[in-house]
């Protein structure tokens, strides 16, 4: 029961300070109808121009006019054109954000390659200087393998083998 009490003490509250706004926008007959005159009241009213030529209480919409023919807060601006300057606004920046976005991205995948073709690179030339080295090692065991043979062949009167390559003894 407290709840709907509240909701309708509520409702009451809103509709007393509709029409207080109301009597505050109203001109007086000695006012002039212009829009000047009823902006100059303050930010709660509206001219509505058009057809109807009042001034209007606003609330976080225009009541009872078309948004074509609301003024707020100056007279020189037509609040569809607002709205829609507002839109092309917007999406500029949008466009601008987008593109800025994209154009980081494309800079950070670039600068993923250089970092990656460098360390490719790197990997290679490392993997040159493993099998030099192993080469190397491997020579010098063949060698070394080879003058242990010559020796003992030596030590026990064997003969010599002939070289593969040369012909020769």
């Amino acid at each position: 029961m407290w709840p709907r009490i509240g909701i309708l003490s509520l409702f009451l509250v809103q509709i007393a300070a509709a029409q207080l706004d109301a009597e505050e926008c109203a001109l007086h007959e000695d006012e002039l109808q212009t829009c000047e005159t009823c902006i100059g009241k303050g930010t709660k009213c509206f001219w509505c121009g058009g057809h109807k030529q009042e001034c209007l209480p606003y609330e976080w919409y225009f009541p009872n006019c078309d948004l074509k023919d609301a003024k707020h807060n100056y007279c020189w601006v037509s609040t569809s054109a607002g709205v829609i300057v507002a839109a092309v606004a917007c999406g500029l920046i949008a466009v601008i954000l987008i593109a800025c976005l994209f154009y980081c991205l494309c800079r950070c995948n670039q600068y993923r390659k250089q970092k990656e073709k460098a360390r490719g690179i790197s990997w290679n030339q490392e993997q040159a200087v493993n099998r030099a080295q192993m080469k190397e090692r491997h020579d010098l065991r063949t060698n070394q393998r080879q003058a242990e043979l010559e020796a003992y062949r030596m030590k026990y009167g064997l003969p010599m083998k002939k070289d593969s390559k040369t012909g020769k003894k």
